[in-house]
């Protein structure tokens, strides 16, 4: 190495290039003999010379790392000192050193960094002509390598700053070690620390490496490293300071500028290496090297500030979000750089939630997918994508796009998201979680130990529309977003707001539900599913509770229902035996709210249960809410199912409706029941049109009343034979009256009774004693069981097809105000599995003229089976006997009648007069009407039984019937020719003529009896 300077000339330069190309024919040949002699080794040795050789001995001997300053974000000249361990040995008059460098890694600590956009690049061509501009030079290389019969080379060259072959790599640092180009490739570790890691690749290795320094300078353009700046050639005729300018050395001719930045964290700071050789495969050396901690992170500056707006400012719609964080950086070698960023709190305005919609067809991309904790390519699928981001840093030429997905929830940790981004090599890979306010649906995104690398702006977009993953606001204005970032350098973080605006769509807030309800088969009489559908618009007050009352007529089928136990109907796990039906749910603002169940998630359901807040029965509404790839667990509403017990109509009454979910506001648009149950749900026989009503509730009180038309056809066509009979005890007193039984009967299928008509013979008047005793009708509406035992005039007891058990209970006497006479109420229970089921018929009663008129004309629409009443004697009994003969309480004998009329729900009608059977009597027979007309005789004959009458007389033909029943029989005789003639003789003559009547019955002794008839 020469001690002076000289200026290089034309000729000069032709003998550097002639000079140049006998060092590169030199060194091949330097190359050749090493490679012959390793050859000419390893034929002679047989194995024992390779060991001989030791390069078993590779490994690194020291390791070191130095800075010219440690000052937090200042920019110091980074310099790591390699020693190989080495043992020459001479064989055969050649030198055979220890293993041979294949490659380097040295990693550096987290923050420490370079940013080679500063500086011009030098290109691949370049390089490979070993043309580097001189302004591209941004440190040095010494290397010193064994050399022949043990003596070294020491090779000292120029680093460039080189443009990396494609956009996978962040930077590419070169240097040329003789002949042969060596590649320094920068990543950054964002499989754990985001430090980065400089690695010389696949070495030349054809001289052994003893030692090597690297040095990076913290500015490569200031001017203390003029006189270090080289060309490849001058490296390696070892001219160095020679070959400099007169003047003392080389301006890179680009501004000052810092190349190598300190981290902006005040902690130790460690710089590990590895190495290898290719004589020992997969073998890595390791060796660390720990500088001294960064100092005065307190002068370093941070000054960050943040806008968010939303992608809509329709109040209460979808929306997206724009977030752009910029963070102001300096760009001075006499100044630190901006403490990076280390955590990050952002918290959207109040009413700003998730919105549910955003989950439909949403995917997540898990840990594995997005490749967390390796350096590799993310693989999220597109269907978790939410939005972009963009990252834009001073040490890279350009931004860096990535995006934004869903990240797969956990329990506790449900919204959270990935930032990403596989530009440059980097394979950014940031999570972050947001946090949702479990009472109001705050939303506040948390960034934690975020990568130490120098950012000044990060652009975040959340997609916007139909299914955008936020809700504005309900109502216009101005609100704020709160945001504290924190530094690494430890100082106190930056707390701000920034402000955004709702100014569309204000006229919010209405609410106007809309009902639809029916069945799905509207027949009359048929068994069908029946749906109850409540709809509203986005951005109406919310709904908050509902209560459905169903239309007269249609009942449920309980029989065959199990019914849910309490303890499982709190939580919705009720067995498949109690499903009645399904339930539907969407929530979510704009026109895409988020449907409940989704495709491939859990089914919905509706359970029956027992007894619930007073009411016989319940619902269990179970709704899983599962949507995208979130699970929040099961949504159980109950509901009361209470009877009006004057109707027989059923009203639905929910409990309170959730409004919030795991943070997540549930804004309803739809909540639809359906009522699937083969053989459940059975229509009116009615076909009158009725209505289901509803009165909804918003979560700010607000009230609707709602009404859908309901009616069913076809209840013309429908049967309408129901039997009716009744019967009293013959053995009536004075002191306890007369007794009447009443029975009803239906057939399956047929029409229901919707009025009763009676009018009771005059020979059973009402009891006036009694009726002076009837409940007044406040006790009666308060409790039934508090009117006086006087007023309690009998029973009754129906039995229906759709309850497992029948009904039964009292009949009072209730005077109702300014009516004349009191009505007759029965009230019927039924303990139907626990639920105190109960039913009061109302039977409006008249008298006139001795008669009692009871008339039932609001009987509910429900199938009977049979309906029996017992008005039984005693001394509260409603009727007596009043009959014209001296013992009047004696009704034996008595052919008793009873006018009826049975009005079906579909308007058909049965009319007739009933018999009444009197009970207890011996068994007779008797004649109660006689008539002769000409020659005729008509005789009415009352029977007991079923059984044959028979008739016959002197001078009279005979007659006979058979009946099946106790019953009045017609018979009809007429005179014989004999006794014709002679009231054809004698005109003003009578006859005087008995007949004979028997009875023989079925069962029983034969009875007998007379009557005398006057014919003529």
């Amino acid at each position: 190495m020469h001690s002076s300077r000289a200026v290089r000339t034309q000729e000069d330069d032709r003998a550097v290039n002639g000079l140049k190309r006998a060092w590169f024919g030199i060194s091949m040949g330097v190359v050749m003999a090493l490679a012959v002699a390793a050859m000419a080794l390893i034929g002679l040795s047989s194995g024992s010379v390779a060991s001989a050789a030791g390069f078993e001995e590779f490994g690194i001997e020291s390791f070191g790392a130095e800075e010219s300053t440690v000052a937090a974000g200042m920019h110091p000249d980074f310099t790591t000192a390699f020693t190989f361990k080495h043992e020459d040995t001479t064989l055969l008059e050649e030198e055979l050193s220890s293993g041979r460098l294949q490659g380097v890694s040295v990693a550096l600590p987290p923050g420490l960094t370079g940013n080679p956009a500063n500086f011009p690049k030098c290109s691949a061509g370049q390089f490979v002509a070993q043309e580097c501009p001189i302004a591209t030079q941004v440190g040095i290389v010494k290397v010193l390598l064994s050399g022949h019969a043990a003596a070294t080379e020491t090779l000292t060259t120029p680093l460039y700053d080189l443009e990396p072959p494609h956009r996978s790599m962040v930077a590419r640092f070169g240097f040329i070690a003789t002949v042969f180009d060596e590649y320094i490739n920068i990543k950054v570790r964002t499989g754990s620390d985001y430090g980065v890691t400089a690695t010389v690749e696949d070495s030349s290795g054809q001289a052994a490496v003893v030692s090597a320094t690297t040095t990076l300078w913290g500015s490569p353009s200031d001017p203390s490293h003029d006189e270090l700046r080289l060309t490849p050639f001058e490296a390696e005729i070892g001219c160095e300071n020679a070959c400099l300018t007169p003047s003392g050395g080389r301006s890179s001719g680009v501004p000052v500028r810092p190349f190598m930045t300190n981290p902006t964290s005040c902690s130790s700071q460690l710089v590990t290496a590895t190495a290898t050789n290719y004589e020992q495969p997969g073998k890595i050396f390791s060796a660390e090297a720990l500088l001294p901690p960064t100092t005065a992170c307190d002068a370093l500056s941070f000054q960050p500030s943040l806008t968010v707006e939303p992608t809509s400012r329709q109040a209460g719609a979808p929306t997206g979000l724009n977030a752009v964080l910029k963070i102001p950086q300096t760009n001075s070698v006499g100044l630190p750089a901006t403490s990076e960023m280390r955590d990050a709190s952002v918290t959207l305005p109040e009413g700003m939630t998730i919105a549910p919609g955003a989950a439909n067809g949403l995917e997540a991309c898990s840990a594995a997918q997005v490749g967390l904790g390796q350096e590799t390519q993310s693989n999220c699928p597109e269907a978790a994508k939410i939005g972009s981001a963009t990252f834009v840093s001073p040490a890279l030429p350009e931004a860096v796009h990535g995006a934004i997905y869903q990240r797969t929830p956990e329990a506790g940790h449900l919204f959270r998201i990935w930032l990403v981004s596989d530009e440059y090599g980097l394979h950014l890979k940031i999570p972050g979680e947001i946090e949702a306010d479990p009472r109001t649906g705050r939303l506040t995104s948390v960034f934690s130990e975020t990568p130490q690398l120098p950012v000044e702006e990060i652009d975040l977009q959340f997609k916007g529309g139909a299914r955008a993953p936020l809700k504005n606001p309900d109502a216009c204005g101005t609100y704020q977003t709160e945001y504290e970032l924190t530094p690494w350098s430890g100082s106190a973080p930056t707390v701000g707001k920034t402000a955004m605006t709702i100014d569309e769509g204000c006229a919010t807030g209405g609410f106007k539900p809309k009902l639809s309800a029916g069945s799905a088969n509207p027949v009359g009489g048929a068994f069908s599913p029946f749906t109850v559908d409540v709809t509203q618009e986005a951005a109406e007050q919310n709904l908050a509770g509902l209560d459905v009352t169903l239309p007269p007529g249609l009942e449920a089928n309980l029989t065959g229902v199990e019914l849910c136990p309490a303890a499982q109907a709190a939580t919705g796990a009720c067995p498949a035996s109690s499903q009645i039906g399904t339930t539907t749910v969407a929530a979510g603002p704009g026109s895409s709210p988020l449907w409940i169940p989704q495709p491939g998630k859990a089914p919905t359901a509706v359970y029956l249960t027992g007894p619930y807040k007073g009411a016989p029965f319940g619902l269990s509404i179970l709704v899983p809410a599962q949507a995208g790839p979130f699970d929040l667990g099961n949504v159980v509403v109950r509901a009361a199912i209470h009877v009006d017990p004057r109707t027989a109509q059923a009203s639905v009454t929910s409990d309170p409706l959730p409004q919030i979910l795991e943070g997540v506001p549930i804004s309803y648009r739809t909540v639809k029941v359906d009522i699937s149950r083969p053989g459940f749900i059975l229509n009116p026989t009615s076909c009158a049109p009725t209505s289901v009503g509803a009165n909804a509730t918003s979560a700010a009180g607000a009230v609707a009343s709602l009404s859908d038309r309901f009616q069913v056809s076809g209840c013309a066509g429908l049967p309408f034979k129901p039997t009716f009979s009744a019967s009293t005890q013959g053995k009536a007193s004075k002191a306890n009256g007369a007794s009447l039984t009443v029975k009803v009967a239906a057939k399956p299928g047929e029409a229901n009774i919707g009025k009763v008509n009676l009018q009771l013979p005059v020979q059973l008047p009402s009891r006036l004693t009694t009726l002076q005793k009837a409940c007044t009708e406040a006790v009666f509406n308060a409790n039934p069981a508090a009117c006086p035992a006087e007023s309690v005039i009998g029973s009754a007891t129906a039995h229906t097809p759709i309850l497992e058990v029948p009904l039964s209970g009292p009949a009072y006497l209730v005077s109702h105000g300014g009516a004349a006479f009191p009505d007759v109420e029965f009230v019927l229970q039924a303990d139907e599995r626990g639920g105190d089921f109960e039913i009061i018929l109302d039977g409006g009663t008249q008298i006139k003229k001795g008669i009692t008129y009871s008339n039932f004309e609001t009987v509910p629409d429900a199938p009977i089976s049979s309906f029996e009443t017992v008005l039984p004697t005693g001394p509260h009994s409603i009727v007596t006997a009043n009959l014209p003969s001296a013992d009047n309480y004696n009704l034996c004998g008595q052919a008793l009648k009873m006018p009826t009329k049975l009005t079906g729900q579909n308007g058909a009608v049965v009319e007739q007069t009933t018999a009444i059977a009197v009970t207890g009597c011996a068994p007779a027979i008797k004649v109660t009407k006689g008539t002769v007309k000409g020659n005729a005789v008509t005789l009415v004959v009352s029977v007991p039984s079923a059984g044959k009458l028979t008739a016959k007389g002197t001078g009279l033909t005979s007659a006979a019937k058979t009946v099946a029943a106790a019953k009045s029989v017609t018979l009809k005789l007429k005179l014989n020719k004999q006794e014709q003639k002679f009231l054809t003789r004698h005109r003003d003559r009578r006859l005087k003529l008995r007949a004979k009547l028997q009875f023989t019955p079925k069962k029983g002794s034969r009875l007998s009896s007379s009557v005398t008839v006057l014919v003529g």
